[in-house]
């Protein structure tokens, strides 16, 4: 549940806007997930907090899963330029029925199926919760996500999932740009699908999220194992001397061959992978030596 979004705590808060929700994020990875690198699924406009996050906090952040993501539209809507009185009546026409039975319709592929009343009464639980109204008309105030421009910053491995029959979010117009914008990502389809496939196609969804973070059995997601000339030492005893090992530079890691899947002849490029995974796990030593050292921080 998005930080405003209804079912969490709202007594006392004031604040809804797109910081509050990266720093409640930002509590959870701290406080829940141990400062553990996570896996951040977005859906619609949670694919924006995603983003907002990972960018902030790239150190929080293993990958990203975007499900028929809206980033591409800066701003939290019209709304955000009102007056207060006619900014809360836009909310209260977001919650009522009808548009909600509106929505329900354009979210599902197969309407007659999905798009019932009580698909409807639980799409709009959310909005009948204390606080709701406040909320959301604060984060509209505050302008939203502002991140279309800045999706060339991403760097981290993404998933972008998209329901081919999005009728919310056009797949012409926003799931290839996505890929296209960025570098690292993949494009997966789910057919039969509209805006919510997690609810609409669940099996399908669920196996293309699992084989995205499927973890590599032979290095555990480090994309590195130990070097087999020198065996992870970065160095090896040759007639009686001490000999730095070419073969992993020293590092006493070289790329992993089981889930290599770039062009081997790259050499280039497989020498940017090796450094990055280095960086990386180097970073995730430090960590854990500076957890282990510094237990009540």
């Amino acid at each position: 549940q998005i930080f405003g979004g209804g079912f969490p705590q709202l007594e006392g808060i004031a604040d809804f806007g797109q910081t509050a929700k990266r720093y409640h994020l930002y509590s959870f990875w701290k406080e829940i997930m141990k400062c553990e690198p996570m896996t951040i699924v977005g859906a619609s406009l949670g694919a924006a907090v995603a983003i907002d996050f990972a960018l902030e906090f790239p150190k929080a952040a293993k990958n990203i899963i975007l499900i028929d993501g809206q980033a591409l539209i800066d701003g939290s809507g019209p709304g955000q330029n009102l007056p207060n009185p006619l900014a809360k009546l836009g909310i209260k026409v977001l919650g009522s029925k009808p548009l909600r039975l509106m929505a329900n319709k354009m979210a599902y592929f197969n309407k007659n199926e999905y798009a019932t009343e009580d698909a409807m009464n639980i799409g709009r639980l959310h909005t009948l919760q204390k606080g709701w109204d406040e909320a959301a008309l604060n984060y509209m105030k505050s302008g939203g996500y502002y991140l279309s421009n800045r999706l060339g910053e991403i760097k981290l491995p993404t998933l972008i999932l998209w329901g081919r029959q999005d009728a919310i979010l056009d797949p012409s117009k926003y799931a290839e740009k996505f890929r296209d914008l960025i570098e690292n990502s993949k494009l997966v389809w789910i057919e039969d699908s509209g805006h919510v496939p997690h609810l609409e196609k669940p099996r399908k969804t669920s196996k293309a999220i699992v084989d995205f973070i499927k973890v590599c059995p032979e290095c555990n997601g480090r994309k590195l194992q130990e070097c087999f000339n020198c065996e992870g030492e970065g160095f090896y005893v040759s007639y009686g001397k001490r000999v730095e090992c070419k073969a992993c530079r020293r590092s006493g890691r070289i790329i992993c061959r089981t889930c290599f899947d770039s062009d081997p002849l790259d050499l280039n490029r497989v020498r940017e992978i090796v450094n990055e995974s280095i960086k990386k796990d180097d970073a995730r030593i430090a960590a854990q030596v500076e957890k282990w050292t510094n237990p009540n921080e």
